[in-house]
């Protein structure tokens, strides 16, 4: 039992993309000037940027981050009394897909998903 508990917490580290390897950590890092030099519009730089959104969502880049430090990884997304920013990502099929970083009453962030416009 043990060992099947300890394989499914491995498959869920795995699967989130960033087991602490050196491997890992590299798939985790995230490249401000990348990420406000794309545009979404564009098919090519929205795929590359959505990859960048994945990073922020799987290696947790916000988890407990204030609104001046998402504001510094990713820009400003709304307003700054907004309880959520969105930052749009790529095209899909008929609108946008969004990355959504909501913020709780202490302005720190509570939850960070994908979306629609």
């Amino acid at each position: 039992m043990r060992t099947s508990i300890l394989a499914s917490a491995a498959a869920v580290v795995l699967l989130a993309g960033c087991s602490g390897s050196d491997d890992d950590a590299a798939s985790c890092e995230f490249d401000t000037d990348e990420w406000s030099s794309l545009d979404p519009a564009d098919d090519d730089e929205g795929r590359r940027r959505s990859e960048l959104a994945d990073r922020v969502v799987d290696c947790g880049l916000l988890d407990g981050a204030t609104r001046a430090e998402t504001a510094q990884l990713l820009g400003e997304g709304g307003a700054a009394d907004a309880t959520s920013w969105e930052y749009t990502t790529q095209p899909t099929m008929i609108d946008f897909e969004l990355l959504v970083v909501d913020f709780g009453p202490d302005d720190t962030v509570t939850r960070v998903y994908f979306s629609q416009s």
